[in-house]
């Protein structure tokens, strides 16, 4: 919960903070807001708060998660994406820990929703 509730507030400080940046690149964060809003509401539904007990896939998370660059649309798009692929590779570290059958699953719609978004996310950040 804490990775989304980290994602959450970080896409929307880009959107106050980027206000020029296009009703296009606008409408991706959003989207991205109610995704996380959404993975976060099922997690919590499961019973899931922080992926392990103990917290080892946030702290891994935390690890890795570089801070958004500011800039064009191309280097807003580049770390987005980029974020979008530290969140997949959260999903395999945090389901190569898990036994639960359910959350598994859970997890693997989950990590499939991120794919199609980090898809869509370089599509568009290429066509920039």
């Amino acid at each position: 919960m804490r990775i989304y509730d980290k994602r959450i507030n970080t896409y929307k400080q880009i959107l106050h903070e980027s206000a020029n940046m296009g009703n296009d690149i606008k409408s991706i964060f959003e989207r991205l807001i109610d995704e996380s809003m959404k993975h976060a509401e099922q997690l919590e539904k499961a019973a899931y708060p922080d992926m392990t007990e103990h917290g080892e896939v946030y702290e891994s998370w935390k690890k890795m998660r570089e801070p958004h660059v500011k800039g064009d649309k191309k280097g807003i798009l580049e770390a987005c994406a980029n974020d979008e692929l530290l969140a997949i590779n959260t999903y395999s570290i945090a389901l190569s820990m898990l036994a639960d059958h359910d959350i598994v699953k859970l997890l693997e719609r989950q990590q499939q929703g991120l794919k199609k978004m980090y898809a869509h996310i370089r599509q568009y950040r290429d066509a920039v």
